[in-house]
């Protein structure tokens, strides 16, 4: 006999995959803090140079990415990286064009592991409290959310509701 799909399975399958979305996004986003904060102990400064600033416009809004280039141990790295959480590698600029005070040609510190100094940031800092409590708090909320479709419709096939 065919098993017949109903409200309550979907809703919990659903569940499932909210929770397992949310989590991996929450996972994504500590990792990113605790590699910043590791990083702020072993990473060394040295100096760059601003190869290429490059600018996109999308999402309402004008981003920039800022190349490098660094030497470190007698062999040429560029880079692009602005920190340790994703999403950090644009800027966004009031105006597109706009290039925040930077300069192709211009001298900035960077921070680099020397373990393997391909692997480069232009800021060590982890995102400050208020952006870490606010993707919590989003990812908090979206965990519940995936929690609460999973009890209804575990509570309605207990009750043999479709």
């Amino acid at each position: 006999m065919k098993s017949k799909r109903t409200l309550p399975d979907g809703a919990m399958v659903l569940g499932v995959i909210i929770m397992i979305t949310a989590g991996i996004i929450l996972f994504k986003f500590e990792r990113g803090i605790s590699k910043s904060k590791a990083a702020e102990i072993s990473w060394i400064a040295v100096p760059a140079v601003i190869t290429n600033i490059q600018f996109e416009t999308n999402r309402g809004g004008a981003y920039e990415r800022i190349v490098y280039k660094y030497s470190f141990d007698g062999k040429l790295h560029i880079g692009d990286r602005d920190g340790f959480s994703g999403g950090e590698r644009w800027h966004v600029s009031a105006n597109p064009g706009e290039n925040r005070g930077h300069e192709v040609g211009e001298n900035i510190t960077i921070y680099i592991d020397s373990k393997n100094p391909t692997q480069s940031v232009r800021y060590l800092h982890p995102p400050s409290a208020e952006i870490v409590a606010r993707k919590r708090l989003l990812c908090g909320v979206v965990l519940v959310l995936g929690a609460g479709l999973i009890l209804w419709g575990a509570v309605r096939k207990v009750r043999g509701q479709p």
